[in-house]
């Protein structure tokens, strides 16, 4: 694939990405404060995709992409507060986690532990860790749902992921 086709997919991705984390995104409020204690931003798929396709290099600079321009593009439906660093090194740990996964072992591999362990290591914990330093949110408190949420979720958005790395790989051959 050339390079101009390369950076072309990206920035489709980055898009994409920023559309499903800003606008299609579930957010919810755990506590009473002014911002959401929880999360469910279907852009992991696109980025996790991102590295997948692309390598753990362009996965990273898609997730740092995605969330600085996603950033001024706008903050989303109901998303109060302003730019907080933590969350571009998430976003940017998850695009590089998609392009180490062990994608090659098995045609029909299923990638349920490379996505569980970046919903929930990267995600929950360290999400949870931001909101915490940067809005002063409770770790101790907010640590239980975002756990168990991570883990419900890990496993349909695990699927939809599978899925659509097996069509786009048909796609871009």
């Amino acid at each position: 694939m050339s390079k101009t086709k390369k950076i072309a997919y990206l920035g489709m991705l980055i898009a994409i990405i920023i559309i499903l984390s800003r606008l299609l995104s579930f957010k919810f409020n755990l506590l009473p404060a002014s911002t959401y204690s929880l999360k469910l931003d279907p852009g992991y798929i696109v980025l996790l995709l991102s590295g997948m396709i692309f390598g753990p290099i362009a996965g990273a600079v898609t997730g740092l992409a995605a969330d600085i321009l996603g950033f001024f593009v706008g903050k989303g439906v109901g998303e109060p507060g302003g730019f907080f660093p933590g969350f571009t090194v998430t976003y940017i740990l998850i695009g590089f986690l998609g392009g180490i996964a062990p994608v090659k072992i098995k045609e029909n591999v299923k990638l349920f532990i490379p996505y569980a362990m970046g919903i929930f290591i990267i995600s929950s914990i360290m999400n949870t860790f931001w909101l915490y330093l940067g809005f002063g949110m409770p770790y101790h408190i907010l640590i239980i749902p975002r756990t168990i949420t991570a883990i419900i979720v890990s496993i349909p958005f695990a699927i939809i992921t599978t899925y659509l790395y097996k069509i786009s790989r048909k796609f871009l051959k």
